[in-house]
Parts: C-alpha cells; structure tokens; sequence
C-alpha cells in the first residue's frame, strides 16, 4: 500500500509514469457523528443536569455516574456510525 495515500493524498503518475503526490485534506468525522448521536443520549444528558442541580451546594456530592451514562451511550452511538464516514 502506498504510504501516500495513508497520509491522506492520492497518488498519481505524471506524464513519465512516476508516482507524485498530491495533498488531500482530511477531515474527522468524530464530531459530526457525536452532534447527530447527542439527541438519541439526551435521557442520560438530562439527569446528569438534574443531579448537577440537587448537589450544587453539597461538597461531597457527585454525578460521575449519570456523566458516565450519558458520555457511554454517545460512545456507542458513536462506535455504531462513524466507520460508514471512513473510507
């Protein structure tokens, strides 16, 4: 495989048949696919607030587990739509 094309470019042949590199951008598609995965995780978002609000004035309070909740259920969205955005 051309180490070329992992970077990121294409490879073509000039009018010598020798192999030039040209530069393709690339883009992560990582926060495109967290914004459409957001919405189907807003239960878990919606209590991690709704605990951040109870322990607002206590100092040993925590919602590491409702953050945990929601942060997983994007991870899982996640893992399920951003390898159809890779070519």
């Amino acid at each position: 495989s051309d180490p070329a094309l992992r970077r990121g470019g294409t490879s073509t042949d000039d009018e010598h048949g020798r192999s030039i590199m040209e530069e393709v951008p690339l883009v992560d598609p990582m926060p495109q696919v967290e914004k459409k995965c957001i919405p189907q995780c807003s239960v878990f978002w919606i209590a991690y607030q709704d605990c951040a609000e109870r322990i607002v004035n206590k100092p040993d309070g925590h919602c590491t587990g409702q953050y945990l909740d929601y942060t997983k259920c994007v991870d899982h969205c996640v893992a399920h739509n951003v390898f159809k955005h890779v070519k």
